[in-house]
């Protein structure tokens, strides 16, 4: 039972996966709710952050469904001299149904200042009453997490330009893996300058935190490299060979060092790439400290009645079990003997795998092996590559190994 139910799990694993990698489209004008029926805008006329010339008078919006010409209002469609920090109230609205386009008009667009257009969500929506997706997530949030940012200049030099996106990471080091060194370096790269004082306090880092997993310890930690673009810290002691850390930050309390009058919720760091949110979840990623490579498998093949699965190192026997290693094929689960054995003239010694099936089998099948397999070292097995070993889920995330047969 216990091998049916571990093969039942990758299939859903298996499943859930294939299901996200469908993409979902544009379906415009439809009553019922759903991401695809979200309206967005789709195009706008200036460029962000372009520029917009004296003599021109109008700016074009347009959405991917029919709006509701009755919330197309002054209330919720706003543009804000971001310069001067005075809205526009002279602005005058037109939307065409049949294109479904907004049109933003002014007499004059005084030279050398900057302007943002704010389409406020729960105002503005479709024909069905659906709010905007101003962030283009997919997901329902509200004002002001959805509402549609917009910027541009009108002739001249502009100043620094408000924000209209949240910042991101841009590269961690080091990255989810396996380092040999007792006192890593470990830093985060920002897409756009960043808040320091968000960043540090009296000379420590702030907002950042590493701790020892096997104890949930929190290490003390001291800056080497730091910029409103960089933050590197090195653990204040040497960490623990075979132990596994985690990187924690404290997403929501980070913030972008934007210009006056950029919305304070687009300063907000976005841990996971998805837009503004109330919640901001933590970013946080593993690495481990060895010195010591985690094993792989390194050959299967056919043999009569069965495969063979060779290792690239000797291998605890015990974590070699059914339940651990299982073949399926169209019928389903597919029964069998495990033999363990040594690969002849191996040095250093490896460990040799052999399942033989106990029914016939299809033209194809797949087989699984668990990351919970590990070696004699008690190293759990790295499907991914990545140098941890023994992480939950299938490649390129997770470590539980498949392969389509023959």
């Amino acid at each position: 039972m216990r091998n049916v139910l571990f093969v039942l799990s990758v299939l859903s694993v298996l499943s859930v996966r294939c299901a996200l990698e469908n993409p979902m489209t544009d379906n415009t004008d439809q009553p019922r709710g759903g991401a695809a029926n979200l309206p967005r805008v789709t195009s706008v006329y200036p460029d962000s952050a372009g520029m917009f010339y004296e003599g021109d008078s109008s700016i074009a919006i347009t959405f991917s469904d029919y709006l509701d010409a009755n919330t197309l209002t002054s209330a919720n469609v706003k543009v804000t001299n971001t310069t001067t920090g005075d809205e526009v109230s002279s602005l005058r609205l037109s939307y065409d149904a049949g294109a479904r386009r907004l049109y933003l008009r002014n007499d004059h667009w005084a030279s050398g200042y900057e302007y943002l257009i704010t389409l406020v969500s729960d105002g503005v929506r479709n024909r069905y009453g659906t709010p905007l997706d101003g962030n283009r997530n997919r997901t329902l949030e509200g004002s002001p997490y959805d509402d549609f940012l917009w910027t541009f200049h009108v002739s001249g030099s502009p100043a620094r330009i408000v924000g209209t996106r949240p910042p991101t990471i841009w590269r961690i080091r080091p990255d989810t893996g396996r380092t040999d060194t007792a006192l890593p370096l470990i830093t985060v790269d920002f897409t756009i300058p960043m808040d320091t004082t968000t960043l540090k306090e009296s000379g420590a880092p702030k907002n950042l935190r590493l701790i020892r997993v096997s104890d949930g310890s929190s290490l003390p930690l001291t800056i080497a490299v730091f910029s409103s673009l960089t933050l590197g810290v090195r653990p204040a002691d040497s960490l623990w060979y075979g132990e596994k850390y985690e990187v924690v930050l404290t997403s929501s309390q980070i913030k972008a060092n934007d210009p006056a009058r950029t919305p304070d919720f687009v300063k907000t760091l976005d841990a996971d790439y998805d837009g503004p949110e109330a919640s901001e979840p933590d970013y946080s990623w593993y690495f481990v400290v060895d010195t010591v490579a985690p094993p792989a498998i390194s050959a299967t093949e056919l043999i009569s009645g069965g495969l063979r699965i060779e290792f690239g190192r000797l291998m605890d026997t015990a974590s070699l079990a059914p339940a651990n290693v299982c073949v399926y094929d169209r019928d389903g689960y597919v029964p069998g003997s495990l033999y363990k054995t040594v690969v002849p003239y191996s040095d250093p010694l490896q460990t040799r795998l052999e399942y033989y099936f106990a029914r016939p089998t299809g033209p194809d099948f797949r087989l699984l092996v668990s990351h919970r397999v590990k070696d004699a070292q008690g190293l759990h097995l790295d499907a991914n590559g990545n140098g941890m070993g023994g992480e939950s889920g299938v490649p390129p995330l997770g470590d539980d190994y498949e392969e389509e047969l023959p």
